[in-house]
Formats: C-alpha cells, sequence, structure tokens
C-alpha cells in the first residue's frame, strides 16, 4: 500500500501516481484513464479503451476471408421452414 498526498493542479484536485502503479496498469505520460467511484470510498482507475482507426483495425488482416464449415442443426423439430 502507498500513500500519496492530493495536491493542486489548476482548479483541481490532484494525485500522483507511482512509477510502478502505472508500469502494472501500462500506462504512460498522456494516456487517458476512466475513474469510477464503487461504493462510498472507493476509487477505481483503469486504462481507457483505446481507440483504433479503420487502418489501425485492419493493419494485420492478410486479405483473406474466414472461412467455416456449414453447421448441422438437425432435422426440424417443429413448424421451421428449410
Amino acid at each position: 500500500m502507498t500513500t500519496a498526498t492530493i495536491g493542486k493542479w489548476g482548479n483541481a484536485s490532484a494525485i500522483r501516481l507511482p512509477k510502478p502503479f502505472c508500469e502494472m496498469l501500462g500506462l504512460g505520460i498522456g494516456d487517458d484513464v476512466t475513474i469510477t467511484v464503487e461504493g462510498d470510498r472507493r476509487i477505481v482507475i483503469k486504462p481507457a479503451s483505446q481507440r483504433f482507426t479503420i487502418r489501425e483495425r485492419m493493419k494485420e488482416w492478410d486479405g483473406v476471408r474466414y472461412k467455416s464449415e456449414e453447421a448441422d442443426w438437425g432435422d426440424p423439430v417443429g413448424e421451421e421452414l428449410w
């Protein structure tokens, strides 16, 4: 457990996160985080979900479409139309 002092940053209150905490969370300077309050007195800090451009999402795609075998769901058991 580590203690920290609440400081002032402009008109806001601020807490500095120790470097080992940031390393454990994979955070760096300028990264976005989500801050929530659980219960009456627990503050939870998590890395914000990253937003990717379409190019970033597709950079590892090899251009091959995924194909699967047709699934056999068995014989109709009701009034399905096949």
